[in-house]
């Protein structure tokens, strides 16, 4: 009997011995895990909440202002090249020129004489300038661009561009009504979205002109310009590459006018002038408010 109580007893002593133990592995693991929890580093997300994705209409202020590349038409460096890439340079833009192709004479003389009779026809410089535009039309969809800014070397801007383009985006996309989640921009519910003053009744620009009006492309026009050409110095006569087409002498050589600073309609911190001269060069102010969207129904 005695002997049973103390194996009894034994049996006792050493299961409370294996429950202490458990209790002091358990509670000194506790306090690892809890300290492990004090000293690791908080996650950034747990200390700063994430911002706000950039709305769509946001990247309408990048390099190319929301497209997929700016073109520039250019026959080659010239004053006109020179103070382009200075603009450039000053706002940020990427610029493209691509090679310019040769234009054969017959086509030319076909373009010039295109369409009935009875209405005004384009001048020889006037045809080649647009030929010169189908071809870079062409090189746009040969480079399988999605959008493309199609400019003349000569083109002329805001030094706040990159604004400007981020309320035209927003005003396209309210006069569109498209959807919040679209990605573009300017969305995607028009063909052509035109930056420039509208042209005369004639050559290739008013027949796109035409098909806007007859619902055969969705246009949409910005209204007042937020580009417009730049001219050099009147004192110089110097002549434009439409003017030397059409026969007229051409003006004096870049070196004799370039280092003097001309004028641009429409825009009131010209941005060629800024990064050339560090001045404003406001030609004529037609309207200077706010940039309004209107579409051709």
């Amino acid at each position: 009997m005695v002997m049973m109580l103390l194996a009894v007893r034994q049996y006792l002593y050493f299961g409370t011995g294996i429950s202490l133990l458990l209790l002091l592995w358990f509670m000194s693991r506790s306090s690892l895990s809890y300290e492990a929890a004090i000293l690791a580093p908080p996650k950034p997300s747990e200390l700063i909440p994430s911002s706000p994705q950039a709305p769509p209409t946001h990247s309408a202020g990048n390099a190319t202002l929301g497209f997929q590349s700016i073109l520039a038409l250019s026959t080659g460096p010239s004053w006109r090249t020179r103070g382009l890439f200075a603009a450039a340079n000053l706002t940020g833009l990427s610029i493209q020129v691509p090679p310019q192709p040769p234009i054969h004479p017959d086509l030319v003389r076909i373009f010039e004489t295109m369409g009935p009779e009875e209405i005004q026809h384009p001048a020889h410089g006037a045809s080649i300038a647009w030929l010169a535009h189908l071809d870079i039309i062409k090189y746009t969809i040969q480079a399988d661009l999605d959008t493309a800014l199609i400019i003349e070397d000569d083109v002329d801007w805001d030094v706040s561009i990159r604004s400007q383009m981020i309320q035209i985006a927003e005003s396209v996309r309210n006069l569109t009504k498209i959807d919040t989640f679209e990605p573009a921009p300017y969305g995607r519910d028009w063909d052509v979205l035109k930056l420039v003053g509208a042209g005369q009744d004639e050559a290739f620009d008013i027949s796109m002109m035409h098909a806007c009006q007859a619902g055969k492309l969705k246009c949409i026009s910005v209204l007042p310009e937020v580009l417009h050409q730049y001219f050099p110095n009147e004192m110089f006569g110097v002549k434009s590459v439409v003017d030397i087409g059409n026969g007229e002498e051409a003006g004096p050589d870049d070196p004799e006018f370039e280092h003097v600073m001309g004028s641009t309609e429409n825009i009131l911190e010209s941005a060629r002038c800024r990064a050339l001269w560090n001045q404003k060069c406001l030609r004529f102010v037609a309207s200077l408010q706010s940039p309004v969207v209107y579409t051709a129904l």
